[in-house]
């Protein structure tokens, strides 16, 4: 079947071709490296895409499915993600500056930097294996972020930095675990 990606703007068509669904086209849009920013992807199922370092910079995903997504190193600068569902997605290294997440799915998402020895950013959401910790390449618990903390910066300024957000993320992680259990997507 054929489908369009058109502009939310003008509605020009910015990418077109024959997929078995619209998320396979706008995942073969973003693997052949078409720019999306502008995309009018409101609405769409988007549950499980990959969509890592795509430009979306400016497009429409209001009310968008991106449960599961992969949206690592995505520009989603001034992106309309409004009632989006990101529940799970993968937003490593994403950019969402100046984004709408207003009524997003974003239950327990917590970031904050740059900051530490790698001048970065760290965040935190809730995932299956629970409130879980991304700073640089690992993957942690809070518990288990909290501990390496220590042993790796002892007191040193780093360690005051990431302790306190740590109280933080804990505080968030307390209060969005029901709102995590409760809105937890069904499979497309």
């Amino acid at each position: 079947m054929k489908f369009e990606i058109k502009n939310c703007w003008d509605g020009k068509i910015i990418y077109a071709d024959e997929a078995a669904s619209f998320s396979a086209l706008v995942q073969a849009a973003v693997k052949s490296g078409a720019n999306l920013s502008g995309a009018n992807l409101s609405g769409a199922d988007l549950y499980g895409a990959n969509l890592s370092g795509a430009n979306l910079s400016g497009a429409d995903l209001y009310g968008a499915n991106l449960s599961g997504a992969d949206l690592s190193g995505a520009d989603l600068s001034g992106a309309n993600l409004s009632g989006a569902n990101l529940y799970g997605a993968n937003l490593s290294g994403a950019n969402l500056s100046g984004a709408d997440l207003y009524g997003a799915n974003l239950y327990g998402y917590y970031s904050f930097g740059p900051c530490g020895s790698r001048s970065s950013y760290t965040w935190a959401r809730w995932e299956e294996a629970g409130y879980m910790v991304h700073c640089g390449c690992q993957t942690l618990t809070l518990k288990d972020f909290a501990a390496t903390v220590k042993a790796t910066h002892k007191n040193n300024h780093h360690a005051e930095v990431y302790l306190a957000q740590i109280k933080v993320m804990e505080l968030i992680a307390k209060e969005s675990k029901a709102a995590f259990d409760a809105k937890k997507p069904e499979a497309a």
